[in-house]
């Protein structure tokens, strides 16, 4: 049956996407799986059937790779599984065809996830005659092998439970294997978060410093500095992406944020990028749009930061490019506007994941999906109209007005607001130790660093009014000794500690987390790790400021 399906539905595929490969392949499938029944007795009947599932599973990851997720590689599983139950006797003979369509199955999904291996163009009315091939192969071979099951098994019922219970088996297998990505993900990401805050501290630093430069190097400094922020940018979409199963038990945080620091936040980060490139952002905002909205800070935040950088990054070079910002009494209208329009045939795939709307080197395909994603979780949507040379993007936000007061921020804070103030400094990084005490002395305040725990220890006589410590102080020592010893000192334990790190949703979860007053995820900007000592230290000032009257 299966050199039949080959002949005839393979051959079928192969004509539809005029892709001689498959010719080879289903002409190859077709005379080995005739002559497959003659090969026991030159080979023994174990090692045929190992080939026989060898040849198979190597034939489905090519479909895998080529036809991408319109393969349903899943749908032939079954198939193998039940081939397995039936063809072999025992337990330890499972083990092989078991392993076999696990790997295949994680290849495929993790292929389907970084795009090793893009799938090859299919027009849309040729994707539903394939779909229909691929349907009727895999019930097909089913079919087939039920039929085997029922006339020469004897044992149906009991056959069919082991089935399921081997087709369970293999679900949690691949549930395990997703996990294993996932905190693979969250490991790389992790790892690339502590440099990548190192080059964006000094590509910050660089640029405060931008005037004692020569015009060439300016230009240099800028380009460091939206490169080193669209790395960031591409960073925590790879993590998002890894955690999207979560949003959907995400309990939304309503802030108080000022809406036009919100905006320019996200604006002045995409500026950088934009002057790298040439194009000129026009920001705009309706008259009636009020001071202070709730919302959710961190996911508007990250839904701007994709839609700017979108609208940055495919703006052709030395072109305009407009952001408006409008309400009426439901909603908040965030628009991106660019020249350039976007193909028809990719419009009906923009949102989905790994797409992109252009030939673009730095493009990932999440922030459109990621963005969307957290639009709705919000109430809200995204939609784009492309015509007339222009791209739109529109983002609608539910409108809540708060009357709450909020301390504004930007991307380069004022030098010398927290002057007066004491910070421990703790990383085991000395090129992040440099960064910090930089980072710190632009903001006034004065910066203690140390290297270690011991070291930390003894920094501490010096009474500080905050401890800014990295998690990890080692290939296998964390901070929680440090914050142990502060919160069990008298003298010590309302000492504010910030844990500085990339690993945040793993932090929250230890022991520690509730002796710690904030997290503040890497890579950072100055304007941040302001923020976060701000919201520390100033109740500090307030306090010894009573005390003393």
């Amino acid at each position: 049956m299966v050199a039949i399906l080959s002949l005839t539905g393979g051959m079928t595929v192969g004509k539809v996407l005029h892709f001689t490969p498959i010719y080879y392949l289903e002409a190859f499938l077709g005379v080995f799986f005739f002559i497959l029944p003659s090969l026991p007795k030159y080979i023994g009947l174990n090692l045929t059937i190992c080939t026989f599932f060898v040849i198979l599973n190597g034939a489905l990851v090519f479909y895998g790779i080529i036809l991408g997720p319109l393969a349903e590689i899943h749908l032939l599983v079954s198939f193998l599984f039940g081939a397995s139950v039936c063809l072999l006797r025992g337990k330890m003979l499972l083990i092989f065809p078991t392993t076999l369509v696990l790997s295949m199955l994680l290849f495929l999904e993790l292929n389907y996830s970084f795009g090793w291996f893009p799938p090859i163009s299919i027009a849309k009315e040729h994707a539903n005659i394939i779909r229909w091939i691929v349907l009727a192969t895999g019930t097909g071979l089913t079919a087939a092998t039920i039929f085997y099951y029922v006339q020469f098994s004897g044992q149906v019922n009991a056959r069919f439970h082991r089935l399921n219970e081997k087709l369970r088996i293999s679900h949690e297998q691949l549930e395990e294997a997703m996990q294993a990505k996932s905190r693979y993900v969250d490991m790389v990401s992790h790892e690339l978060r502590t440099p990548l805050n190192s080059i964006l501290g000094i590509a910050q630093l660089f640029y405060l410093k931008r005037n004692e430069f020569d015009p060439e190097l300016r230009k240099e400094v800028d380009n460091i500095l939206g490169a080193a922020m669209l790395c960031q940018q591409v960073v925590n979409n790879v993590l998002d992406l890894s955690r999207l199963n979560a949003i959907k038990h995400y309990e939304t945080k309503r802030n108080s944020i000022d809406l036009k620091d919100l905006v320019e936040s996200s604006y002045t980060m995409q500026r950088y990028v934009a002057n790298g490139r040439g194009v000129s952002i026009h920001l705009s905002y309706h008259e009636q749009l009020p001071t202070l909205i709730y919302a959710d800070e961190i996911l508007c935040m990250k839904i701007l930061n994709n839609l700017f950088s979108n609208m940055v990054k495919y703006a052709p070079q030395h072109t305009n490019a407009e952001i408006r910002v409008s309400c009426d009494q439901k909603f908040i209208y965030f628009q991106t506007i660019n020249a350039g329009t976007i193909d028809e045939t990719l419009m009906t795939k923009l949102f989905a994941e790994f797409s992109s709307s252009a030939t673009e080197e730095n493009s990932t395909g999440l922030g459109l999906f990621l963005s969307r994603t957290y639009a709705r979780h919000l109430k809200g949507d995204i939609i784009v109209n492309s015509a007339d040379n222009h791209t739109v993007f529109s983002w609608k936000l539910p409108l809540e007005i708060s009357h709450e007061k909020k301390i504004s921020s930007s991307l380069f804070s004022t030098p010398g607001s927290l002057k007066g103030y004491k910070i421990l400094a703790v990383d085991d990084n000395h090129i992040e130790r440099s960064i910090i005490a930089k980072r710190i002395a632009h903001t006034g305040a004065t910066c203690i660093t140390a290297e270690n725990i011991t070291d930390a220890l003894e920094k501490l006589k010096e009474k500080p009014n905050l401890v800014l410590c990295d998690y990890y102080l080692g290939p296998s020592t964390t901070s929680e000794a440090l914050i142990d010893y502060i919160r069990s000192q008298e003298d010590l334990k309302h000492l504010p500690i910030i844990i500085a790190s990339g690993d945040v949703e793993r932090i929250k979860h230890k022991p520690c987390a509730e002796k710690i007053d904030e997290i503040l995820l890497k890579p950072y900007s100055i304007s941040d790790l302001e923020s976060a000592l701000r919201r520390h230290l100033v109740p500090i000032r307030l306090l010894l400021s009573h005390a003393a009257s």
